[in-house]
């Protein structure tokens, strides 16, 4: 039996309800990644009263001043940028109204579904890699809670998302 709508245990919410819970998951995912890469992710205290907080864009900002231009675009590229491309097209897949947009935008979106967790896994490796530098410590801001909000409701609005269009 087909299901249009969300079906939780025995229960099938309609397919509006399904409609409704993607967009919203969708707009809050916006935000949070919007707060996300601007809020600091990470604080570093030294010697007891020196401390830095950098967010995912001013990491990317001094990296891009210090001439670290390939750890530049691996970082910008997998926390920004692919995560920004990953909101835009769940966008556009759940309001295009045109079937070829759809159908490409589902056909993008699940090539970059494979990559869909390297952005968190760039953050991390970022802080684990400040962490065990043994030179400050390295303490968890809300910018870091933000980003990872984000992540989990692009994934919730992308598997609440209405399935894909036969490509012709």
């Amino acid at each position: 039996m087909q299901h249009d709508g969300l079906v939780i245990g025995s229960y099938e919410f309609p397919a509006r309800f399904r409609k409704l819970a993607a967009t919203l998951s969708l707009l809050a995912a916006a935000m949070a990644f919007g707060l996300g890469i601007s809020l600091p992710i990470v604080a570093f205290e030294r010697f007891f009263f020196l401390s830095d907080s950098y967010s995912i864009l001013s990491l990317v900002v001094a990296l891009w001043d210090q001439g670290e231009f390939l750890l530049t675009l691996i970082i910008g590229g997998f926390s920004v940028l692919l995560p920004a491309i990953k909101l835009i097209l769940l966008a556009v897949v759940q309001n295009a109204r045109l079937s070829g947009w759809s159908a490409r935008s589902h056909i993008t979106l699940a090539s970059l579904g494979r990559w869909s967790m390297m952005d968190v896994l760039v953050v991390a490796l970022l802080i684990v890699a400040m962490k065990t530098s043994g030179v400050a410590t390295a303490l968890s801001q809300p910018g870091l809670y933000c980003y990872s909000a984000s992540v989990l409701l692009t994934m919730l609005a992308a598997s609440l998302r209405r399935s894909p269009p036969s490509v012709r």
